[in-house]
């Protein structure tokens, strides 16, 4: 299992934690966790065999309790955590977790009500009007869900490195001259520096936490963004950013709010 699957996994086991409502910190931990995965030069089957746990446990936001399940996956390419998650909720959630706009809580709502299973599902409820039909949600959450679903049809494609590397280096500039930003990282595909990008990915250190709201607000006031969807922050001290590449334009998607909520964060934007 390879540093892309692992990171995968340990941020889908947020996502799925973040339904069963979790409490923050745990959910946190391992998002944490799929950054530094995500960020490493080294395969993490060579630090284990080189250093074994120490050196896991050396590395930023891995704990002991992450370090073990990094290691069931290196060695039988799942966990049982993982797999306990999947069987505690309805079958497809994880799917309907990759839709922009649809949070966590009004994901289960719509799987446990409407039977939803699938995105072809979601499309066929959202047609019908039965998820504005559901409690806390409304007809102009679920036209917000239903922009999520072309959000996510269109990041699907690629851009050559050649055609996305200005936008990253204009976005990178624009982010380290904002106030308030004490580091930025490039991750993902884009730090590879892989032939295609699907996403480009950042992460934004706040010199102070109470900085990050200002930072994601002047985030979305860059010209390459022009239609916000949500815009909401949790107690997080990084903020992800990860830019999905959606013809001449970005979307981006640090994250995933609940629908109608600004209690969870970060949040969610897009561009045209």
């Amino acid at each position: 299992m390879d540093n892309a699957a692992i990171a995968d996994t340990l941020q889908r086991m947020a996502e799925l934690l973040a339904v069963k409502n979790e409490i923050r910190f745990k959910i946190q931990a391992f998002e944490r966790a799929a950054h530094t995965v995500e960020s490493l030069d080294k395969p993490l089957s060579e630090i284990l065999t080189a250093g074994g746990t120490k050196a896991l446990l050396a590395l930023p936001g891995i704990g002991a309790g992450i370090a073990a399940k990094i290691e069931e996956l290196l060695a039988k390419g799942t966990c049982k955590e993982y797999e306990q998650l999947k069987k505690s909720l309805p079958p497809g959630i994880e799917e309907l977790l990759q839709v922009p706009n649809l949070g966590p809580k009004t994901a289960l709502l719509v799987a446990k009500t409407l039977k939803v299973k699938s995105i072809a599902d979601l499309e066929r409820a959202i047609a019908a009007h039965k998820v504005a039909a559901l409690p806390r949600v409304g007809e102009k959450n679920e036209a917000k869900i239903l922009k999520g679903l072309a959000i996510l049809k269109q990041g699907q494609s690629r851009m050559p490195l050649g055609r996305a590397l200005p936008l990253a280096n204009e976005i990178e500039a624009a982010l380290k001259s904002m106030p308030g930003v004490g580091q930025v990282a490039r991750a993902g595909s884009l730090r590879r520096m892989k032939d295609t990008i699907g996403d480009l990915d950042f992460l934004v250190t706040p010199r102070n936490p109470k900085d990050a709201a200002g930072i994601i607000a002047a985030f979305a006031s860059l010209p390459q963004v022009s239609d916000v969807l949500f815009l909401s922050l949790g107690p997080c001290f990084v903020i992800g950013l990860a830019l999905t590449i959606t013809g001449c334009g970005v979307s981006e998607e640090p994250g995933e709010p609940e629908a109608g909520s600004s209690d969870r964060g970060p949040h969610k934007l897009a561009a045209e």
